[in-house]
């Protein structure tokens, strides 16, 4: 009943350009202008969002160093909803797709997680996760890494070593045996494709894992 009222009392009343960027800004929890106007392709994002806000159609501005706006929960709810029927499947897939390929060009790497999870590319989400694991494991943030890894399905997961090897090492603080299991497996894949430095990483992490398993984390 809610989506209904929503429909016929705010979305169809808007023109339709306005319509175009609900719809297309709808899969960012955070829009900000610039990323808006390259997503909709509407050079006159912001004065729409600073109209929509104006006319209090659910719209929250956030200032701050970046200017940007929210949808309502709700709202936002609907208008996701509304995108997948008027797009279709194949359509809305891409924009999210689109709007991650944004986000990981400005910075915004976990929201870009979030949209090719949903979007379920795989192939876009893979050199994302390589790119940021080293990182992510110095800053301390080994259980999000691992997160990241074990979203992507396991036949796409097990055709990429080097993902692999990751997750061996995010497993390794925790349970050193499972991660040597994975790291010996790694340590075949890379050495199969002549891949020696692969190899010796590998190596190096199935002998860490074994003194992680023999002396203890708190002791190291």
């Amino acid at each position: 009943t809610i989506f209904q009222y929503l429909a016929s009392q705010i979305i169809e009343r808007l023109t339709p350009d306005k319509q175009e960027l609900l719809l297309k800004t709808s899969v960012l929890s955070d829009i900000r202008v610039p990323l808006a106007a390259r997503l909709s392709n509407l050079p006159h994002a912001g004065d729409i969002l600073t109209a929509l806000h104006a006319e209090r159609y659910f719209t929250e501005r956030r200032e701050g160093a970046n200017l940007s706006y929210r949808y309502h929960p709700l709202f936002r709810e609907f208008l996701l909803h509304r995108a997948q029927q008027v797009l279709g499947p194949h359509d809305f897939r891409a924009l999210q797709r689109n709007a991650a390929e944004l986000l990981v060009h400005d910075g915004c790497v976990e929201d870009a997680v979030l949209l090719f999870q949903a979007a379920e590319d795989w192939e876009g989400l893979v050199p994302v996760i390589l790119a940021q694991a080293n990182g992510l494991i110095e800053a301390g943030r080994i259980q999000t890494l691992e997160l990241w890894i074990r979203s992507i399905p396991e036949s796409v997961r097990s055709q990429i070593p080097l993902l692999n090897f990751w997750l061996a090492s995010t497993r390794m603080p925790f349970n050193p045996d499972e991660a040597y299991l994975v790291f010996e497996q790694v340590f075949q894949q890379f050495r199969a494709c002549d891949d020696h430095a692969g190899t010796l990483m590998a190596w190096c992490g199935g002998v860490q894992s074994v003194l992680f398993g023999w002396v203890g984390i708190g002791r190291l």
